[in-house]
């Protein structure tokens, strides 16, 4: 939530990303453009026990100034290869409705499995949208 504070930030990275990432039970990759990080997307690959054939995409972003530069479909592509090479066989993901982000999905192969609505606060607090489930088989 808007204005994010450096504390909540670094926790999320520290507490939630790294330990997941170093059990392996999650993978993280990262873009750069010009020196500088400017995109991270995740993978989930370890699920509850009745769903080791999926895995599940998490937490694009890409930093505002370098939109619009095939980031995120990198990402993206980079993510879906390693699921196919894992050989997991269904990808999810859930992603503001509406958002670029859906139609990236969407261009990459991605399908929607239904909208939730109300579901996540936007980050100003001002008001609540609806999060699309989207799914896709590698």
């Amino acid at each position: 939530m808007a204005p994010l504070a450096q504390e909540v930030a670094d926790r999320f990275w520290l507490d939630d990303v790294i330990p997941e990432v170093t059990k392996r039970r999650r993978l993280f990759f990262a873009a750069e453009y010009e020196g500088k990080l400017v995109g991270t997307v995740q993978l989930i690959i370890a699920l509850t026990p009745n769903q080791p054939h999926r895995c599940e995409l998490a937490k694009l972003m890409v930093h505002p100034r370098a939109r619009r530069l095939g980031i995120g479909r990198a990402l993206v592509g980079q993510a879906i290869q390693r699921a196919q090479e894992l050989g997991k066989m269904l990808l999810t993901l859930d992603t503001n409705t509406g958002d670029a982000g859906q139609a990236l999905y969407a261009s990459l192969g991605f399908k929607e499995a239904g909208v939730i609505p109300d579901y996540a606060w936007d980050p100003d607090g001002r008001a609540r949208h609806s999060t699309t489930y989207m799914y896709k088989y590698l």
